[in-house]
């Protein structure tokens, strides 16, 4: 587990040393949609205490990158707000003329 600190893999338990074990980062694909909103990544942070917005939901586009930052009251407003967005940017690309 640790080469630096060999003494350390002793003192922990399996279960220990599998929670402090490091996940191996996945290689990227080089693979982008072509087209707007065909794949959206998001997270949800919270629960955290602020003006009744308890929690933080990030959008990010794939074939444009676009981050979008949303304050939410609760979880079940998440898909919600995924759907808003969406709606939202759709339409201004259409009324744009792009897509």
């Amino acid at each position: 587990m640790c080469q630096k600190l060999p003494y350390l893999s002793a003192m922990l338990c399996t279960a220990c040393q599998k929670g402090k074990s490091v996940k191996a980062v996945s290689k990227p694909t080089g693979h982008r949609t072509n087209t707007l909103l065909e794949t959206v990544h998001s997270d949800l942070c919270g629960p955290m205490e602020s003006k009744g917005q308890r929690y933080i939901c990030t959008l990010i586009g794939d074939h444009s990158r676009m981050t979008m930052l949303r304050a939410i009251p609760n979880k079940a407003d998440a898909v919600l707000e995924m759907i808003n967005v969406m709606e939202t940017q759709t339409f201004y690309q259409k009324r744009k003329g792009t897509q």
